[in-house]
């Protein structure tokens, strides 16, 4: 059935439009490192789940000032066009200012890819310093002008949340399912390989008496025993000659680089498969991300089994794999235990294809480049009803994209016009008759399958005004922070009717209090802390905020809701876990103004004395970060344009523009001036510009090094 006749209501849409720009090197010797799924795979997966996508590669360490790189085309190239979705990576792409402005006018959505750990190794800073401090640039200038981000490192989430960035985890990576083997191939190598650099660490492993014959490092991969690698290099070196000399037809001349270029990079990811195959299993050795490198993933897809370092303090990553049935782990300082499993397999081939099967299984089931796009495209809101078939299979029928969350409920007929609208927010195995149960997608639960109508990243949602009858939450809001619980309560405001009913639930933190002093059981402690704190078993499955019956009545009356009732209860035996339900109705509609102007109140209650406030105005400054950028779809009057602009105390409530022009003129006066340079950099903060605010008080400080209010705020905006 096509897809229109599926859904009658979505014909006519397009499909998601994706800027993909991707990451490359100028030689075979440094794109060799970068594999297809990495790359042009990511084109290919998005194709495959239905998105028009425009490809503009990024190579390394070419500016885009410089006329042979694609990036000093790029305005040309998508002159006219605006998209979904722009996608980059953050770690090794160089824009200037004036490019990422342009990057951002482009698309709503822009995904900044984290392909490597935040948190840097120091062996990283001796063997790639440039390196190092490229990442650390970006990383503080880039965080700017990124909405989503995806990441390789569990832990990453955290940083990245707490800056209002909503956040993927790529969970050890992809291959396309054309590239996963059919059948497992036979084998009669005795040794492991390693296909890597050697560094750190790593020198030393090949060496070690307990890998002696055990272990061994190919000296390059099969492609290099083709001309694939001069064919790369002759294509690159061309094309930047053609893009400097101008009067080439630019859109002609990407097509025909990129069309050589998936060729070369398939031919030469297919090979580098074949490489994999030729050893006894793959060897994923220590390195300094923490994440399991994309040899993992693609041993396991060329049919060979894995042995990988235990990576440390990552416990989600090692649940990707189940250890002695997917995977096989060693401790990252004992080469011991790594030669003890290749002389297993040595001794137990049966053995270890039965490790490669249930592999490369998994692979097929939840690390298929196809999959992880999909799951990424439910998760920014531009997900595609069908997915195309790839390659060989049978033609696509037409795809079409929901436009919003109310229209994907509309087109699934779970609503219409006219009707009551209720809202069963974060269901997760409880379906509710009646409600409309959303939910994240099954890639983001560990643990639980939901059973919702929609898939939809709770904290993107976007609805009209005065539309919804009932939103529905039941452990739910504890997983939101400070400044995203609020923004969420002002959102549902301005959804839910006049009357309304907004009903949640959530661990009750006085009950559990009470409990836990009063009692001498340990497992009844136990069961409170992990009640308070989450089950921790998915990376949003922590609880960031605590609630209480007094604190739900005071903010709920503070954002517009009135007939608040509360429930106080306990479960009848041990843990004896406390939780309170409230239930409120919304008594008037708030202006967006106002709703602000009463959440800086609430988050001042928040603080512990006058010292937080250069934290106050951080709070302040992600609260209309998420407000603005999770506005309801409508139009914003002229008048209301300023709100969603804090600023500091004492100072101007109106435009961010007027006050910074109004501190320059005084600056021009008083040229040495501390405090003005500190007030300049409190408006760039609130204007969310970290990078513009963090020169201003470093001005400040060259000025006078103590100053209490410039050293407090730049602790704020370094952490």
């Amino acid at each position: 059935m096509a897809q229109s006749e599926a859904f009658p209501n979505l014909a006519g849409l397009q499909k998601p439009r994706v800027l993909l720009l991707t990451l490359d090197y100028r030689t075979w010797h440094d794109a060799s490192h970068f594999p297809y799924p990495d790359n042009l795979g990511l084109e290919e997966a998005l194709i495959v789940n239905g998105a028009d996508c425009v490809t503009i590669p990024v190579f390394y360490g070419l500016s885009s000032s410089n006329p042979a790189s694609w990036m000093y085309h790029a305005k040309q190239l998508c002159s006219g066009r605006q998209f979904d979705v722009v996608w980059f990576d953050v770690n090794h792409m160089v824009f200037d200012e004036a490019t990422l402005d342009w990057l951002s006018t482009l698309a709503p959505i822009r995904i900044g890819f984290f392909g490597e750990s935040i948190q840097m190794d120091h062996g990283e800073y001796e063997t790639n310093p440039e390196g190092a401090r490229t990442r650390l640039k970006n990383l503080a200038t880039y965080l700017q002008y990124v909405t989503h981000a995806i990441v390789v490192d569990e832990c990453d989430r955290i940083p990245l949340e707490a800056r209002g960035i909503p956040v993927f985890w790529w969970k050890a990576g992809a291959v396309p399912k054309r590239f996963v083997c059919d059948q497992l191939p036979q084998t009669s190598v005795s040794q492991a390989l390693f296909f890597g650099t050697l560094y750190g660490e790593r020198k030393t492993w090949l060496e070690r008496p307990e890998l002696a014959g055990l272990l061994s490092r190919p000296s390059h991969s099969p492609e290099w025993e083709t001309d694939l690698p001069r064919q790369f290099d002759d294509l690159v070196r061309k094309t930047e000659g053609q893009l400097v000399s101008g009067g080439s037809d630019l859109p002609k001349l990407l097509q025909n680089f990129l069309d050589g270029i998936r060729h070369i990079r398939g031919e030469c990811f297919r090979m580098w498969l074949q490489g994999l195959q030729a050893g006894l299993a793959v060897v994923n050795l220590p390195q300094f991300g923490k994440a399991y490198a994309s040899r993992v993933v693609q041993g396991m897809a060329a049919g060979r089994p894995v042995i990988s370092w235990e990576i440390p303090d990552r416990p989600l990553t090692k649940e990707l794999f189940q250890e002695g049935k997917e995977i096989l782990l060693f401790p990252p300082n004992d080469p011991r235990i790594l030669g003890e499993h290749i002389r297993k397999l040595q001794c137990e081939s049966r053995w270890g294809r039965q490790i490669a099967e249930e592999a490369r299984r998994k692979v097929l089931a939840h690390h298929t480049s196809e999959f992880l796009m999909k799951s990424i495209l439910e998760w920014v809101g531009v997900v595609t009803q069908t997915v195309r078939p790839s390659h060989d299979e049978s033609p696509p029928s037409k795809a079409e994209v929901p436009e919003d969350f109310l229209h994907t409920v509309c087109a699934k007929h779970l609503w219409q016009k006219g009707r009551s609208l209720r809202l069963h927010l974060g269901c997760g195995e409880q379906h509710l008759d009646g409600y409309v149960n959303v939910d994240y997608p099954s890639s983001e639960h560990n643990v639980m399958t939901p059973t919702a109508d929609v898939f939809w990243d709770l904290q993107r949602m976007k609805l009209p005004d005065d539309i919804v009858d009932e939103i529905r939450c039941h452990h739910v809001f504890e997983h939101f922070n400070r400044v995203n619980a609020l923004a969420m309560l002002m959102r549902w405001h301005r959804w839910l009717k006049c009357d309304g009913l907004l009903y949640l639930e959530t661990p009750d933190l006085m009950g559990c209090a009470q409990t836990f002093i009063s009692t001498k059981s340990l497992r009844t402690k136990m069961g409170i802390v992990r009640h308070l704190v989450g089950d921790q078993t998915a990376s949003w499955g922590f609880h960031v905020e605590q609630w209480f019956p007094e604190r739900f009545v005071h903010t709920l009356e503070r954002l517009g809701f009135a007939h608040i009732e509360t429930k106080a209860w306990s479960w009848p035996h041990e843990p004896y876990l406390s939780n309170v339900v409230v239930a409120a109705r919304k008594a008037e509609m708030l202006s967006w103004s106002e709703l602000l102007r009463r959440g800086d109140m609430l988050l001042w209650e928040s603080t512990v004395s006058d010292e937080e406030r250069p934290a106050y105005e951080i709070w302040r400054t992600q609260l209309r970060q998420c407000v603005r950028s999770h506005q309801s779809p409508g139009k914003t009057s002229p008048a209301n344009k300023s709100m969603f602009s804090s600023s500091g105390a004492g100072e101007h409530e109106g435009n961010v523009d007027s006050e910074r022009v109004r501190l320059r003129q005084i600056l021009q006066v008083q040229h040495r001036s501390p405090d003005v340079f500190v007030k300049l950099a409190q408006v760039e903060l609130n204007a969310s510009d970290i990078s513009k605010a963090r020169r201003y008080l470093r001005a400040a400080l060259s000025l006078e090094p103590n100053h209490s209010a410039a050293n407090a705020l730049i602790a704020t905006v370094s952490s």
